[in-house]
C-alpha cells in the first residue's frame, strides 16, 4: 500500500509491530510477554492492530 507520495504503509506497520514485540518488557513491571495474562496479551495485540503506524511512538 502506498500513500502520500509513496510511503510504504505495510513497511511502517511491520516496523511498529517489531518495535512492540522486541521491546524489553522484562525491564518493566509487566515482565516478559510470555508471562503476561492472556487478557493483557489480547489487549496488546488489539492495540497494535488498531494503531500500527498511525501512532508509531504510542
Amino acid at each position: 500500500l502506498y500513500v502520500n507520495g509513496g510511503d510504504d504503509i505495510e513497511n511502517e506497520e511491520s516496523k511498529f509491530i517489531n518495535m512492540v514485540y522486541n521491546y524489553d518488557w522484562s525491564s518493566t513491571s509487566l515482565g516478559p510477554i510470555d508471562t503476561w495474562d492472556p487478557v493483557l496479551k489480547h489487549v496488546m495485540i488489539t492495540y497494535v492492530s488498531i494503531l500500527k503506524a498511525k501512532h508509531p511512538d504510542g
